[in-house]
């Protein structure tokens, strides 16, 4: 802020707007907290995460009532879990190739 020496958390003039903002904050820490715990889900980025994250959504659309949006919902769940799989699969074959080039190498046996 240009008009004060004080970054806009700690200026008096925002003191309100600091108080909510911190509020909110604690709020959605702890709704975060409590879903995480529910749902047994560790975030998107932890092992396996987006995984769960794809089965979470799988049953939660499995319990909507029947009908046209459910369908669309069912077959981008379904889309978004092959992307994962096929994922998985691409990295376990290119470790695999990874390990025989490697053995090669190390061997002496690869060409140059």
């Amino acid at each position: 802020m240009l008009e004060s020496d004080l970054c806009w958390v700690h200026d008096p003039a925002n003191e309100e707007a600091a108080q909510e903002a911190r509020r909110v904050g604690g709020v959605r820490r702890k709704r975060e907290s409590t879903l995480a715990g529910a749902y047994e889900f560790e975030g998107i980025l932890a092992e396996n995460g987006l995984a769960r994250f794809i089965e979470i959504a799988a049953y939660d659309v499995l319990a909507l009532d029947a009908g046209h949006s459910k369908i669309r919902a069912m077959v981008a769940v379904a889309q978004a879990a092959e992307k994962i799989i096929r994922g998985q699969e691409m990295e376990e074959r290119i470790a695999a190739l990874e390990s025989v080039l490697g053995d090669r190498t190390k061997r002496g046996g690869g060409r140059r």
